[in-house]
């Protein structure tokens, strides 16, 4: 700011002393031309060359506006109409997303109008095709557009999302294995993907989907389960069911490391335990993880693992169990349901009274209350009371969120309900050795007479 100051000054200077000397030393000039003569000084003259080179400049730069009238007037509606097509884009991509099929239509005639046939508006208006059900002509489209590197992973997007709609589900998984091959850091596309894998049991194909997506980072999931556990969780079932226990067991022991408090991965790997005639390593896996994520599911899975085993045996088993948690109202259903069967009628009271005066309202509390009375003690009238309180008890009762099978908790995710045969896992149980003559029930399994 200094420096200009000083140069404004500088020059002012320059031009009062310039002004001064020509005041000074005033001369005199005469012009003869054509018969005329002009005697003037020399400030006149000068400013007289100003006023004449500044007016020729001034006519020269009217010449030029005049005759690049009609250019300029070309430009200005060339930048209106572009104006005016991209803010008909805007509007019609904001009618689509409300689903205002009028405002879109409008606004795709403004952006044909103005823009022509350019990828955005032919996008728009595959839209437009797409909300008015014409998917024919939204198809046909956006196949065109399929070519254009810029729009085709939206081209893909909305191809498959209509596929989908429609039913064709294999189409559907075509065109999202093609976007997720063009981009992997599509979410969409990873999301649609698993989804149509989830639904044709390629589970294979979806832990390989879910490990490059949750390496990507695509894949940030609420739920608190890893999505790669879940997926190697799931693909370790199906190799159990082939009969490959070595892969099932790699898969899920990686799995647990994974995600060590994902139900379905422990599940699944005691069962492999079971399967290859490890009841012992089953049941100190159980032992390992019951303080952590005691559930019906791992005290079924460790009674059926103890199932030939002497009565008073099972009992100090399953007691080394519910030491570990001896708080948890799992533990005491467990102890209690083996004393019953032990006929420790004592233990068991002990164990259930403990929950009763904590005020737990578990159906489950009350059958085995019913049992016991019954069996110790052949007092029915006390027997029915404890069932109408486990009656009372289940009324508007929720079911256990926690998933017990990967594969149920993946259709719970993606689909909109899961198989039947899939709710549960089947209990795990060793091979060798006869089969026991009678079954423990399990502490969640119990229902009323």
């Amino acid at each position: 700011m200094v420096f200009g100051l000083l140069r404004w000054l500088v020059t002012v200077a320059i031009f009062v002393a310039l002004a001064v000397w020509l005041a000074r030393n005033p001369g005199m000039v005469s012009v003869q031309w054509l018969g005329w003569r002009a005697d003037t000084n020399v400030p006149f003259l000068l400013i007289l060359l100003v006023l004449s080179v500044g007016l020729v400049f001034w006519l020269y730069g009217m010449f030029r506006r005049i005759v690049s009238l009609p250019s300029t007037v070309g430009s200005w509606m060339e930048r209106r109409r572009l104006r005016e097509g991209v803010a008909a884009l805007g509007y019609g991509y904001a009618a689509a997303l409300a689903g205002d099929a009028v405002g879109l239509r409008r606004a795709v005639r403004t952006a044909r109008r103005d823009l022509g046939s350019d990828s955005a508006v032919l996008f728009l208006s595959a839209q437009s095709a797409e909300i008015a059900g014409d998917h024919a002509a939204a198809a046909n489209i956006l196949a065109g557009l399929l070519d254009v590197p810029e729009v085709r992973p939206a081209a893909l997007k909305s191809l498959a999302r209509m596929a989908g709609r429609s039913g064709h589900h294999a189409e559907q998984k075509r065109l999202a294995q093609e976007a997720f091959d063009l981009n992997p850091r599509l979410d969409w596309a990873a999301s649609m993907l698993l989804e149509c894998q989830v639904r044709d049991h390629d589970w294979e194909g979806a832990l390989s989907t879910a490990e490059l997506g949750q390496k990507l980072g695509v894949l940030e999931w609420r739920q608190s389960v890893s999505a790669v556990s879940a997926f190697r969780t799931a693909y370790a079932e199906i190799l159990l069911e082939r009969g490959d226990t070595s892969a099932a067991r790699r898969n899920a022991r990686k799995a647990m490391r994974q995600d060590r408090h994902f139900l379905p991965a422990v599940l699944t790997l005691v069962r492999v335990l079971g399967r290859e005639g490890a009841p012992a390593k089953a049941m100190s896996l159980i032992r390992d993880v019951w303080p952590d994520m005691a559930h019906p599911a791992l005290a079924t899975a460790f009674l059926e693992l103890c199932a030939r085993e002497p009565e008073l045996q099972r009992v100090a088993r399953v007691k080394t169990l519910t030491d570990r948690a001896p708080s948890h109202p799992e533990s005491a259903f467990l102890l209690a349901t083996v004393s019953l069967e032990a006929k420790l009628w004592g233990q068991a009271r002990s164990a259930l009274e403990g929950l009763y005066r904590n005020g737990l309202e578990d159906p489950r509390l009350a059958s085995l209350m019913a049992l016991i009375e019954e069996d110790e003690k052949k007092d029915s009238a006390r027997a029915a009371l404890w069932l109408r309180r486990a009656a009372q008890w289940s009324l508007g009762r929720s079911p256990d969120p926690t998933p017990v099978s990967a594969r149920a908790w993946l259709y719970s995710v993606f689909l909109t309900s899961a198989p039947a045969s899939l709710s549960a896992l089947p209990a795990p149980h060793p091979e060798t050795g006869d089969e026991a003559d009678r079954k423990t029930p399990a502490p969640g399994d119990i229902s009323l007479p």
